[in-house]
């Protein structure tokens, strides 16, 4: 299962993602725009659906693979 909340995070942080035994909670910067709120989730889900919790990485590295993949998929606008 894929929970999703909104918090209030700090302005520099747009948003993560945790695991726990069978399920994720991605959470999203309540601060950020509706639009930055979408692409986020969708950071996020990507994380889940390359199985980046699984602890067999780097996260700095992963974190820089991901943004070549969020600006690979965007259209012409960077998402993060």
């Amino acid at each position: 299962m894929i929970n999703v909340e909104l918090m209030d995070l700090p302005t520099t942080i747009r948003g993560f993602v945790t695991k726990s035994v069978d399920d994720y909670t991605i959470v999203i910067n309540s601060k950020m725009s509706a639009e930055t709120q979408k692409q986020t989730y969708r950071h996020e889900l990507r994380h889940i659906e390359r199985g980046d919790l699984d602890g067999s990485g780097d996260i700095d590295r992963i974190e820089m693979e991901m943004q070549n993949v969020d600006r690979e998929n965007s259209d012409g606008e960077i998402q993060v």
